[in-house]
């Protein structure tokens, strides 16, 4: 009897309004559960698979919202006995758990892949291990503004999830396991997220765990930090995990960036994972965002200029001419070099695929370094490759309007 009373139910209508009162069978999507806490404070245990969207109250039967169970969101849940046996911190594949204990699943009775929006008020500060498990059709989630720490797998296979903004105060992403743990892909918090292209992680976040991006479509993770002196490249320690980055071929891009604006970003190559390991420059490429979170900017170009690979050190020049913070003179004009011999196969490492030509030499223009020997080169690149038309002659217009001692030489090769 008591336990009853610690238990709670109400109906949800299919967008998503908690119904206080019986509902008749037209209005009813499902049923949501809370348990009462020894607090005095609710928990969300269920909530409906065949909601468009799960906008939760800070209260609820006069109790405030507190806390998300582990699987709340998913298709199917465990007794808490046998959670128990998964462990809170345990690096076992959850997908394989699922499947030896696929009997003793209690499956959802209706289940339309989850809602397409979730948002939770700012009461609730911890969420369950894998509380958005497979929500199918997930495209945004609005997280509560205190939250401090996304734990294993919360957002594993939400394959269409577009938008999170985490909350200001984030400290830690997944879990640091030790080095003799056998870690497995699916404790990645946005494991499997395939149309999140774009991720600004806070400036409190200093723990970073085990396949937080594995199979993720992230391409740009956006970092913000506070002023920092000199080359400090941070202004905290983030703590990775040597996997924190494995799995993550998508990622071409990573900036460093203060109230909002890019100072700092490196280019990445693809297919990382294809890497051997036995080559060092090509081992250090692979650990690359990793380095990015310890390293100064000097090291970076160090890197670029030794471990050479088209689509690295192009990508590298793109994000280090755009933004060009301790960018020596010599190495300004390395990569103002690359970009000009390369000009023939920008789809090699350059982003987008419309107007790669017109992209660069708008970038080239604007930077500090770029003078007439380079643009002579890139002239002739332009006139071999059949460049359009109207570029060409945009950059005679360059030469006569900024190199009036250019010898016109290059000019016989268009």
């Amino acid at each position: 009897m008591e336990q009853r009373k610690r238990q709670m139910r109400f109906a949800v209508t299919v967008d998503g309004e908690i119904l206080m009162t019986k509902p008749s069978d037209e209005e009813a999507a499902g049923y949501v559960d809370f348990s009462v806490l020894e607090d005095g404070t609710a928990r969300l245990l269920r909530w409906p698979r065949n909601t468009t969207v799960a906008r939760l109250p800070e209260m609820i039967g006069g109790y405030q919202i507190t806390e998300i169970a582990p699987l709340a969101f998913a298709a199917f849940h465990f007794s808490k006995e046998l959670w128990e046996q998964f462990g809170g911190g345990s690096s076992l594949s959850f997908s394989i758990f699922c499947i030896m204990h696929a009997v003793a699943m209690q499956r959802e009775a209706v289940d339309a892949g989850g809602p397409v929006e979730i948002w939770l008020p700012d009461t609730i500060r911890s969420i369950g291990m894998y509380a958005f498990w497979h929500c199918d059709r997930l495209t945004k989630v609005r997280l509560p503004a205190y939250l401090e720490h996304l734990k294993a797998g919360l957002f594993g296979e939400c394959s269409r999830l577009e938008q999170v903004q985490l909350p200001d105060c984030l400290t830690q992403i997944g879990t640091i396991y030790p080095d003799n743990v056998h870690v497995m892909p699916d404790v990645g918090v946005f494991s499997g997220c395939h149309a999140l292209k774009e991720l600004a992680l806070p400036k409190t976040v200093t723990v970073i765990g085990a396949e937080s991006f594995n199979s993720c479509g992230l391409v740009h993770l956006r970092i913000e930090d506070e002023e920092t002196d000199g080359q400090q490249p941070w202004s905290r320690r983030i703590e990775t995990h040597p996997l924190t980055f494995d799995h993550t071929a998508a990622l071409q891009w990573m900036s460093r960036c203060i109230n909002g604006t890019i100072i700092r970003q490196i280019g990445l190559p693809e297919a990382r994972d294809k890497i051997l390991t036995c080559d060092e420059r090509y081992r250090i490429i692979a650990s690359l965002p990793r380095l990015f979170l310890t390293e100064g900017a000097e090291q970076m170009d160090i890197i670029a200029k030794e471990a050479f690979r088209l689509d690295f050190s192009g990508r590298m020049a793109i994000a280090r001419l755009r933004y060009p913070e301790y960018l020596s003179t010599e190495m300004r004009r390395w990569y103002l070099g690359i970009l000009v011999e390369y000009s023939d196969r920008l789809e090699k490492f350059w982003p987008g695929e419309e107007n790669r030509e017109r992209e660069l030499l708008d970038l080239l223009q604007g930077c500090e370094g770029f003078d007439a020997q380079l643009l002579g080169e890139l002239m002739a690149i332009a006139g071999r490759n059949h460049m359009q038309p109207e570029l060409i002659y945009e950059m005679m217009e360059l030469r006569n309007r900024r190199f009036s001692g250019i010898t016109g030489m290059e000019c016989l090769a268009l």
